[in-house]
């Protein structure tokens, strides 16, 4: 039977008696409780099936919403430990274990290792037999104290990023500034293994910017499609803009925003790289067109345009997808 849908409401009414329509109305409603232990960020979708009597299959969908979600970050290897972050919004704790599913290019000495978050996030060290390879993916399954499972990631591929940058500053050409890039030792009881780039910039008043770009042509390839950048920054409180810049296939520049650099410490920050919110320019419909190929690793913009000067780190540089 075809029937025609208009703004108006059209009702369908059996004719007679219709058996199969009462079994499905006697039938009870999926409950939510079917996912209470779920504590992804994701709806989880439930589906109940039966058979009626004349041997059709009647279905019916939930979409279950958590109301207290965690979120499970995976963050990049400091020497021998990969380390993996569970952040818990609502505030209600959680107590259990991380396993990692279908690890590559990293092999973790233990299956699970304990997760005990009291106070908004906990960061959980997996110690792993060797130091992770240029590439790793894995899935993060989280089990609570009784061994339930109540979220599973998708596997996601890791990617380190050269950190070796020069650095380069754009705008008003009258505007005066300074920019200077080295590289050191990764402070003591910092999260970043190996390395980082220190980043130091003064601005007088006006529009100005800093590009930290990759120092080589090699540095520029990328691989994949990363869905974003992550990278561990150590803010000083300036309040800069962060942004990255890459360039696609057909020639068009991709500019994508982070935060604002207002707190002073380490933190980690991710950028998205796919999406429509990315500003674009050049020959192109906004369409990303692989491969990519980076332009600016990190953008300092002055949007304030006061005089300014700071000095940031950075390190851990992923790209994710």
């Amino acid at each position: 039977m075809k029937v025609e849908l208009t703004d108006t409401v059209a009702y369908l009414t059996p004719e007679g008696a219709n058996k199969g329509l009462g079994e499905v109305a006697a039938w009870e409603r999926l409950r939510a409780e079917e996912g209470i232990r779920y504590r992804s960020a994701e709806p989880r979708i439930v589906y109940g099936a039966m058979r009626l009597s004349g041997g059709t299959v009647a279905k019916q969908r939930i979409a279950y919403l958590s109301p207290n979600p965690l979120v499970v970050e995976g963050l990049p290897p400091a020497g021998n430990e990969l380390r993996v972050r569970v952040s818990d919004p609502a505030g209600r704790g959680f107590v259990g274990a991380v396993k990692l599913i279908n690890p590559v290019g990293i092999e973790p000495v233990q299956g699970e290792v304990a997760v005990d978050v009291q106070k908004g996030q906990a960061t959980v060290a997996i110690p792993l037999k060797a130091e992770a390879a240029k590439v790793w993916a894995y899935a993060v399954r989280l089990l609570d104290d009784k061994g339930v499972e109540v979220l599973t990631t998708p596997t996601m591929a890791y990617r380190a990023v050269a950190e070796g940058m020069r650095a380069k500053a754009d705008g008003d050409g009258k505007v005066k500034s300074l920019e200077m890039v080295s590289v050191a030792a990764a402070p003591e009881g910092s999260p970043v293994g190996g390395k980082v780039t220190k980043l130091k910039y003064e601005r007088e008043r006006g529009w100005k910017f800093e590009q930290w770009m990759p120092a080589g042509e090699g540095g520029r390839r990328m691989e994949g499609r990363p869905a974003f950048v992550g990278m561990w920054v150590y803010g000083d409180g300036v309040g800069c803009q962060i942004r990255v810049r890459f360039v696609d296939a057909g020639g068009q520049t991709f500019q994508a925003d982070g935060p604002r650099v207002d707190w002073k410490g380490w933190r980690w920050v991710t950028v998205p790289m796919r999406g429509g919110t990315m500003a674009h320019w050049g020959k192109g419909d906004g369409e990303v067109r692989y491969p990519i190929r980076w332009d600016t690793l990190l953008l300092l913009d002055n949007v304030g345009r006061e005089r300014v000067s700071g000095e940031v780190m950075v390190g851990g540089v992923v790209t994710v997808e």
